[in-house]
Parts: structure tokens; sequence; C-alpha cells
């Protein structure tokens, strides 16, 4: 790698959730501050300034401030986005809710789809047609664009999306239509889906542009805030954010396309897992994030995160952009757990939240939950838990709600049920692994997992367990993963244009050309600092009918024949490992969809120091496993375990921000970086 952008000063990670708001801030000298505050929704920017207020950062100290954000996503979810408009050809006014034909709940017949984000009154369609191959067919009459841009302001419409009929091989209509906005509107948030994602799917096309205008407004005034208020703290420098597919970006090209920052803060953690299988030298690795509510899980191959183009964030609301392949399941330290009508034990999706949260809050809540089991297995510190947040956990209503919910119903002791419950939990995460290695063609006991979150090491060696995974490794602050994770990526920019063309008729002149127009608008939209940037080129290949597609890197150097014959040839390669076959030629060819660029400037990593250690002293707790019953578990504070430092379990490893488990029959070692390494 070429020489990175260097940071002078504090590097600030910032990853703002639906609760708190995490404050990592990294010295030169790699010492580190942790601040949580609370979440500020809609205004998210107080948040992170509180947070820097609490370490007493000025913005002056600060060299390098990156951001992750739920509040696109945050957005949607709530249904409390800008009021948006859809300008679309005449006849497609209905995309939106047509869908795929599909269903979110298959056998329920009372199931509804969700509203879509523009309603129908809100869609207005235009006369204007391109063809197939991207030719004019009935020209933009421009008047309807006008009596469009009437008909919004009159119904109190705050953002408009343009998404026409084959725009992706044309986007003059399209590109003319939001021209015609910004100068009879400009005060309205306008985008067309060709600037977006140009490419064949007219249904995904669509609503990508829309969740993208729905979000628009509101990211403009949080981000505005949030440069406001960083520049009255004397911070003048670039503000970072994290982007859906593992990279940060200028706040210039984040407003450009903001949903691309919907998954930001889970995608932050993906790359810390990235960053974490470089430092312990296994670039397989599995990531595990269990927070209070969910449970985020990706794959890391050869040191990358797997990428996939399109995710959904609710039903009907597909993205169609490159993302980190994040699986998450309703799996965390507040689901609850509950037995059926049939009578059997479940656990989660619902959640308890933080308010009232498990039974052993003491805020009102009555469900037993995964952390209500821990507490009554001995697992938790109840003496640091009342020094960290002022108050008392109640193990006796864990206990209450435990047998009246789960024991009672199955006839099981208190400590059976406890186990139960964090067996189904073991269970679940599991079977969502399975999900993003196994069912993908990848074998888990090819990898190392890697739990965070401040659950996460509490149940890491057990999944690893269950699947024959031979190593897992604690990240030294698993608590606010996520947040370093923004201080371990690069700047980056993606561009990509629409192909479909057999790779038998690809002339690899016209390809090349399609590349080096993708790479000049990279280079472009990335002069920051005046360094060159790293330019990959990649290519979304498959099965000429398919609708899915592989994104694969491209060949070094200029593009000729050959150059096709080894993407075909990967193609082929990755396809067998992912669903066990492949297709003869003479039963369907393999396509060319589209061709992408991604462009990076490489920033320098913070490098976190590790804590000196000093002489362990383990005091003790009474704590049950199974198998071995209750016992007095030696325990340890994290922070006194220098390098080299072995524990063997039973032990149970503590720290600020979440508590390691560690079982009968795994060995822990501390390595020189203070990361954890469990020998299951």
């Amino acid at each position: 790698m070429s020489q990175s952008t260097q940071v002078a000063g504090l590097t600030v990670g910032v990853d703002i959730g639906g609760t708190f708001t995490d404050v990592v801030v990294v010295a030169p000298d790699g010492d580190v501050r942790i601040a949580k505050s609370s979440s500020t929704p809609p205004n998210y920017s107080q948040g992170v300034l509180d947070g820097l207020e609490k370490l007493g950062i000025a913005g002056t100290e600060i060299g390098r401030f990156a951001h992750g954000t739920t509040a696109a996503i945050n957005a949607i979810l709530t249904k409390t986005g800008a009021k948006t408009g859809l300008i679309t050809t005449k006849g497609f006014r209905d995309v939106l809710e047509i869908r795929r034909g599909d269903r979110g709940d298959l056998y329920n017949y009372w199931w509804r789809p969700p509203e879509p984000l523009v309603r129908r009154p809100d869609r207005r369609e235009v006369r204007e047609r391109i063809a197939f191959d991207g030719s004019v067919v009935e020209p933009l009459d421009e008047q309807d664009i006008v009596d469009a841009i009437d008909w919004f302001r009159a119904r109190g419409v705050q953002s408009i999306a343009i998404c026409f009929l084959n725009s992706f091989l044309n986007g003059d209509h399209e590109r003319r239509a939001a021209e015609i906005v910004r100068e009879r509107w400009p005060e309205a948030y306008v985008c067309a889906s060709v600037d977006i994602v140009p490419e064949i799917l007219e249904f995904e096309r669509t609503s990508t542009a829309v969740a993208n205008a729905y979000v628009g407004p509101i990211m403009e005034g949080y981000l505005g805030d949030l440069k406001s208020g960083l520049r009255d703290r004397g911070y003048d420098d670039e503000i970072l954010v994290m982007a859906s597919a593992g990279n940060v970006m200028t706040i210039d090209t984040a407003l450009e396309v903001p949903i691309t920052t919907a998954t930001s803060g889970i995608a932050a953690g993906a790359m810390a897992g990235a960053a974490l299988a470089d430092a312990v030298g296994r670039p397989n690795l599995l990531t595990l994030d269990v927070g209070g509510t969910s449970s985020d899980i990706a794959l890391i191959w050869d040191g990358r995160p797997r990428l996939t183009a399109e995710w959904n964030i609710e039903f009907g609301v597909p993205i169609r952009l490159p993302a980190i392949d994040i699986h998450t399941i309703g799996a965390g330290g507040g689901s609850i757990a509950w037995v059926d009508a049939g009578g059997v034990l479940n656990v989660g999706p619902q959640s308890a939240g933080a308010d009232p949260g498990p039974a052993c809050y003491r805020r009102g809540g009555t469900k037993p939950t995964t952390t209500d089991a821990q507490v009554v297995l001995g697992r938790l510190n109840l003496d640091a838990w009342k020094e960290l947040y002022g108050w008392e956990l109640d193990v006796a209503a864990a206990e209450k709600a435990i047998m009246e919910d789960v024991g009672g119903p199955l006839g099981l002791d208190l400590v059976d049920a406890a186990q139960a419950i964090l067996d189904i939990t073991v269970n679940n995460l599991v079977e969502a692994i399975r999900l993003v290695s196994v069912e993908r063609g990848y074998d888990p006991r090819q990898f190392a997992l890697a739990p965070y979150g401040g659950a996460g090491p509490m149940y890491g060696v057990e999944v690893a367990r269950a699947l024959e995974i031979p190593e897992v490794v604690v990240p030294a602050a698993p608590g606010v993963t996520s947040a370093l994770g923004l201080l371990q990526v690069d700047l980056a920019v993606r561009l990509q244009r629409s192909a479909l063309i057999a790779a038998h008729d690809i002339e690899a002149a016209q390809v090349e050309r399609w590349f080096a127009e993708l790479e000049a608008g990279a280079r472009e939209k990335l002069a920051w600092d005046g360094t060159e940037p790293q330019i990959r080129r990649q290519v979304d290949v498959r099965y000429f009918g398919q609708s899915a597609y592989m994104t694969l890197d491209a060949p070094d150097g200029v593009w000729d024949d050959a150059a096709t014959q080894r993407i075909v040839d990967a193609f082929s390669a990755e396809h067998e490992r992912e669903y066990g076959y492949t297709m003869p030629p003479h039963i369907s060819q393999v396509e060319f969809a589209n061709l992408r660029v991604v462009a990076e400037i490489p920033i320098e990593k913070a490098q976190i120091r590790p804590a000196a250690g000093r002489e362990a002293q383990a005091a003790s707790r009474r704590a049950y496993f199974q198998g071995a019953g209750y016992a007095d578990v030696p325990t340890y504070q994290r922070d006194a375990l220098s390098a080299g430092t072995a524990v063997d379990g039973p032990a149970l490893i503590e720290q600020v921000d979440s508590l390691t488990v560690v079982p009968p029959g795994a060995q822990a070692r501390v390595d020189d970086h203070g990361h954890l390494v469990i020998t299951v």
C-alpha cells in the first residue's frame, strides 16, 4: 500500500446508535479514552458534541474526525423522513406497490405490507420513454415536470425522486427533469436514479432513489448541524462519514447519495473485524456483534469483508447499492425468553430494550431476558455494575421472572431454566452464523470467531464450540468496537455503469474506455489533500437471465481478451463454490452486467496501545457452568492481563465495556496487541 495520509492530533471515532452515542478518542501515543452519551434524535449532532464535552476535547485538538450514524435508517424505520414525491414514466406509477409480488409472511392471510415511502397521490407520471437500447422513443414533456412541481408544492412535499424507465442506459431525461426542478424549486431536495444506481431492475432502482430522497433532507440538516457545531468548537478539517460499503467519505460525497450511510454503524463494526483479522494474522474471521437488542454477523474472507449488491431496510425497501453483507437477528442482552403454545422455549426477537429493560434492572420490566439468565448464573459482577451505573441489579426479580415464564411452564428448576435460555440464545447465534457461512459455501472450521459488543464475548466460546471453530479472538475494547472500526478504514468513492453484454461479444477496447471514464470521474470526486487514489476495477457477472450477480475484482492493467477470459473463469469457480454448480455455455452465456471502480486514499490507521498490564490478581465469584455446576470461579480484570498471560477456564474476564466468559476446557491468552485469543 502506498503512503497513507498522515494524521496529527487526536483521532476521534463516533458511533451514533439509536440509544447511545459512543465516542472513542485515540491519542498519537495510542492512549484511548471512551465516553458514552445519550443519542439525541432528531438532532443527532448534539449527542456527538455532548460526548466530546464529557471527555473535555476541544476541536483544535482533533486531527481526524470520523463517524457512523443510524440517522438515515432510523428515519426509514420510524417513518420520520421528509415528505417525498416521485416523478416517473407514464404507466409506472405503481412500481413501489407492485414490488416483486412476494410477501413478507407467506402463510399469514392477515399480513399486510408496510406503506411505501411515497404514497400514491405523491407519485406523478410524465410523458417520456427510453427504449431498451437507450434510444429515445418519446421525448421528455417538460410541461409535465412543471405541473408535477406545482402539484408537489401544493401537497407540502419536501423532497423529489426521479426514476424513468431504462434511464440506466440513457439518463438524459432524468437529468433534465432534475435540472428543471432545481431551477423552479431550489428549496426542494431532488435526486435522479441514474446518479445513484445506474443499472437494470426497475423496482429496486426506484426504491433506492426514493429512499435516498426520503432521507436526503434529514441528512442535510444533521450533517450541517454537526459541521457547524464542530466548527464552533475549533475543528475546521474534513468531517468523514462511514459508508455502508466499509469506507469513509467526505460530507459532500455523503450528501450526494445519503442512503449510502444507512448501515454505517454496523459496517464500521465489520471493518473493525477486518482490521482485527490483519492484526492477529487470521485472514478468515467471522464477526459476532451482540448488543442489547440485536446481533450483527459478518464474514471476513482473505482479510476482506464480503459485500452484497442489494440489501433491505425493511420489506419493500430494497437498496441496490454496495454494502458489507451483514446478517442481523433479534438476539441480545434484552431478548425476552418465552414459551409458545406448543411448549417450546424461544428467545427473542422481542426485546425488553433499555426501558423497561430486563427484570433485574428494576425499571418495571417483568419478562425474563438473557441478561436475567446471566445474573442468575453468577456471570455479572453486581458490585461493579453498581459502581459503573449507580444502581443495583435485582437478582430476586430475575429469578422470579425466569421461574414464572420459563421454569414453571417447562417444569424446570431455576438453574436449568436460566441455562436453557442461554442455550437457545447460543443456538440462535449459531444458526445465524450458518446462514452467512455454510449456506454460502464457507466452512466455519476454517475461520476464527471474533465476538464483540457488550454481550458478544459472553457467548463467543460456546458458539465456536457448536460450529467447531478452533479459536475465538476478543478485541481489546469489545464494547466500542464499531467506533474503533471507524478509525481503521480508508477514504473511498465508488462509481459504476451498466454494461449488459455477453462475454463472447465483449470488445476489449470498449471495456477499457468505459473503465477509463469511471476512473476519471472517481479521481475528480476524490480530489482530497492532493493524494493520488488507488483504483480497483470490478465487474458484476452473472449468467444471462439471472437477476443476481457476483462482483469480481478485475485484472490489473489494460483490458484485453485475456482479461475477459480470466473474469469468466473466476466467475465459474466462484459460482461453483457458492451454489455448487456451473452452467455449460450451450445452456447459458456469461454476461457482464455492470462495471465498477473503487478509488481509495489510504488513511493512517489509529494504533491502540495495549494495557501495560500488571501481576494478574484473581478474585473469585460463585458462578454456574453447564457440566461443572456452581463453583468459585476466578475473575480477572482485563487491563491487568499483560501480553503472554494465559487464563484457564472456567474463568470470567471483566472490563468496563464487556465481560468475557471462558468456559471449562478453554484457555485464553493475551497477545501482543492486547487481544484475547481463546483456544476452544
